[in-house]
C-alpha cells in the first residue's frame, strides 16, 4: 500500500502527464498522436515504479482487468494461426497491458484513504483545466494567428473551419470537452465550484464544442442533462430549468455559428449540411458487417481492418481508406470474431449494469457514468479508446468504480515482479520512441518514415 505522499505523488505524476497529452501540440504522421499516447503510457509506469519502491507490495486485484487479457488471448490465437503478423498488434498488445495496468492502478488507488475523492479531484482538475485551456486555442486558431510552435496552426480557406487545438482532431477535441462538462458537474457536487461559475465554465465548454462543429454533442449533452435531472441523495440537486436553459443556449450556438464565423472571418457549415452531409461511416459499417459475415469465428485479425477493406473494396461504393470501422461493436466483430466480440460485449454490459445502474452509486461512482456515457456514444461513431489519453484514463475509472463495488482483498506481490514490469515497460517505450524517430516502428501495413522539411 502507497503512503500519503506516494499516493499524492502518484496522482501528481499521472495528471500532469495526462494534461501534457492533451495540450502537446507535435503530431507526426503517420501515427499522429503518438507522443501524446507515450505521455499517458509514461504516466503509468511510473506510478507503477512507486508501487514497486515499498519493500512488501500488495495489491488489490480487481476481475473486470482481465477483460483486456482476454483480448490479448484472442489475438495470440490469431498470431498462431497466422490470422495476423506480430509486427501489426504489437503496439495495439501494449496499450491492452496498459489498460489493464490502469484499472489495476484506479483500483488501488481507490482503496487508499480519501481515494476515490482524490482520483475523481485529479481527473476533473486535468480534463476541465485542458478544456478551457483548448478553447483558448481554437479562438486563437479562428482567428487565423500563427501561434506555433506552442498552437497548431490552421490556415483559413473556403472550406469549413472547425479548429481543434492541439488534440489535432475536432471530434476527439469535443469528446474532451464533453469530459471537461462532465468535470464541472463533479467540482460542482464537491463544493469545489459555485453554481454561478460552473454555468459560466460550462458555457465557453459549450462554444468550444460548437466550433468543434461535432455531432456526438447533439446526443451526448442531452443525454448528460437527462443523467442530472434525477435527484440523488449523494449529489446536490441541480435546477432543472437551467440545465435545458444551458441545452437550448448550445442549440442556438449551432444554429447561429455560420452568422457568427462569417463576421469572424472564417467559414463554418450549417446544421442543414451536418444532417443533410454525406457520412463516410456508414459505408465503413456495412464493410465492418460484411467483414465480420465473411469471418465470423476469429475475424479478420485485430487492427486487421484497413487491410482487408482494400482486400473487399471493390464489392463497395467509393469510401475513405480507415484503420478502423468507426463502431465499436462493429469493429470487434470485424477484427475478433462474433464470439469473441459478443463475449466481451456482454461482460462490459453486465459490469457497467452492476456497477452503474443497480447500485446506488457514490458521488464518483456518478463522475464516472457522465464519463463512460461520453466516451460510450463517441465509440458508436469513432475510435476514441484507440487513443491511449482516453483509454487510460476511461480505464483507470473502471478500476475505481470495480473496486468501489466489488471491493478485493490485498495480495502480496513479490517486488521485483513490478520493479521488472516499470523496466520492462521503460525499455520498450525507449525502443519504439527510438523507432518512430528515426523512421522505423510496428504500425499496422505501413511504415512510418521522417518527413522532410518544407
Amino acid at each position: 500500500m502507497l503512503s500519503n505522499k506516494q499516493f499524492n505523488a502518484a496522482l501528481g505524476i499521472f495528471g500532469a502527464l495526462l494534461f501534457a497529452s492533451f495540450i502537446l501540440p507535435y503530431h507526426v504522421r503517420p501515427l499522429s498522436t503518438y507522443y501524446n499516447d507515450a505521455l499517458v503510457a509514461l504516466g503509468v509506469l511510473l506510478v507503477i515504479s512507486l508501487f514497486a519502491a515499498n519493500l512488501k507490495p500488495t495489491l488489490q486485484l480487481p476481475k473486470i482487468a482481465l477483460l483486456p487479457l482476454a483480448i490479448i488471448i484472442v489475438v495470440f490465437v490469431q498470431l498462431l494461426l497466422g490470422v495476423v503478423q506480430f509486427d501489426r498488434v504489437a503496439l495495439p498488445i501494449l496499450y491492452l497491458l496498459l489498460a489493464s495496468a490502469a484499472m489495476l492502478i484506479g483500483a488501488n488507488l481507490s482503496s487508499l484513504p480519501n481515494g476515490k475523492e482524490k482520483i475523481c479531484l485529479m481527473m476533473a482538475s486535468v480534463h476541465l483545466l485542458a478544456s478551457l485551456l483548448s478553447v483558448i486555442m481554437q479562438g486563437i486558431q479562428i482567428t487565423g494567428v500563427n501561434a506555433t510552435p506552442f498552437i497548431m496552426f490552421i490556415e483559413r480557406n473556403a472550406q469549413a473551419l472547425r479548429p481543434y487545438a492541439n488534440v489535432a482532431q475536432p471530434n476527439q477535441l469535443a469528446l474532451l470537452l464533453c469530459l471537461g462538462l462532465a468535470s464541472i458537474w463533479w467540482l460542482y457536487q464537491s463544493s469545489r465550484l459555485d453554481r454561478w461559475t460552473s454555468v459560466l465554465l460550462a458555457l465557453v465548454l459549450l462554444w468550444g464544442i460548437t466550433l468543434t462543429q461535432s455531432r456526438i454533442g447533439w446526443i451526448i449533452l442531452p443525454l448528460f442533462v437527462m443523467f442530472c435531472f434525477p435527484r440523488r441523495a449523494d449529489s446536490k440537486s441541480i435546477n432543472r430549468y437551467l440545465l435545458v436553459l444551458l441545452l437550448i443556449a448550445y442549440l442556438l450556438m449551432v444554429i447561429a455559428l455560420p452568422t457568427i464565423s462569417r463576421y469572424l472571418g472564417f467559414f463554418s457549415g450549417s446544421v442543414q449540411e451536418h444532417i443533410g452531409g454525406r457520412s463516410e461511416r456508414l459505408a465503413l459499417m456495412q464493410q465492418a458487417w460484411h467483414m465480420a459475415l465473411q469471418h465470423p469465428w476469429l475475424g479478420v485479425g485485430w487492427f486487421g481492418f484497413g487491410a482487408e477493406q482494400v482486400k473487399i473494396a471493390g464489392s463497395f461504393p467509393a469510401t475513405i481508406y480507415a484503420e478502423h470501422s468507426h463502431n465499436l461493436v462493429l469493429n470487434l466483430a470485424a477484427e475478433l470474431g462474433f464470439p469473441a466480440a459478443v463475449i466481451i460485449l456482454c461482460v462490459l454490459a453486465w459490469w457497467l449494469l452492476q456497477t452503474c445502474v443497480l447500485v446506488k452509486a457514490t458521488r464518483a461512482v456518478q463522475f464516472a457514468s457522465l464519463c463512460f456515457i461520453a466516451i460510450f456514444v463517441h465509440s458508436m461513431v469513432e475510435y476514441p479508446m484507440w487513443y491511449a489519453f482516453v483509454l487510460i484514463p476511461f480505464s483507470l475509472l473502471i478500476g475505481m468504480v470495480h473496486q468501489t463495488r466489488y471491493p478485493s482483498d490485498d495480495v502480496p506481490v513479490p517486488q521485483a515482479a513490478l520493479a521488472f514490469l516499470f523496466y520492462a515497460g521503460i525499455c520498450f517505450v525507449v525502443v519504439v520512441n527510438r523507432g518512430f524517430s528515426t523512421g522505423r516502428i510496428w504500425l499496422p501495413d505501413i511504415e512510418c518514415r521522417p518527413r522532410s522539411a518544407k
